[in-house]
């Protein structure tokens, strides 16, 4: 079997913010496939796990709720009423792991000692880019943008 830098991209992006401006790490490491990349990061993964243990919060954003105005009319026995302006946005709340970026750099230096390269690309966007960074994979080059995820 040749050897080959397998593409990997963690999935977590360094802004989370649209796709265009996310860009993903590419694991290599010589002689290392897919499937080899895979399982040390899970390794690392679980290890990161058990050094850093995931501790939730919780954030709070308020609503705004302005009632507007309500006027009423009377007509003979008959009152109609209508509701004018007005604001309701409501409450949200995001949960998320306070260490989780502590334990992202635990990974990245987890998957550093094992030898493993590290490079951030932006994804690819069409299917030349596609082909060329597969290409530039298969001579054990890194790509100029990533093609696909391993892990999600």
């Amino acid at each position: 079997m040749r050897r080959i830098r397998a593409l990997l991209l963690i999935g977590l992006a360094l802004t989370a913010c649209t796709t265009a401006n996310q860009q993903y790490r590419y694991l290599s490491k010589p002689g290392v496939t897919a499937p080899g990349i895979q399982a040390a990061l899970d390794q690392c993964r679980i290890a990161s796990f058990k050094e850093i243990p995931q501790t939730m919060a919780t954030d709070i954003k308020p609503g705004l709720n302005i009632p507007g105005t309500i006027d009423c009319h009377t007509y003979g026995s008959t009152t109609s009423c209508n509701q004018s302006g007005g604001v309701n946005i409501p409450a949200t709340a995001q949960t998320y792991d306070v260490n989780g970026s502590l334990r992202e750099r635990y990974m990245e230096k987890c998957m550093r000692n094992a030898g493993f390269t590290i490079t951030m690309l932006p994804l690819c966007r069409t299917d030349e880019e596609r082909a060329a960074s597969h290409a530039a994979s298969s001579k054990n080059q890194i790509p100029k943008c990533a093609m696909q995820t391993l892990d999600g």
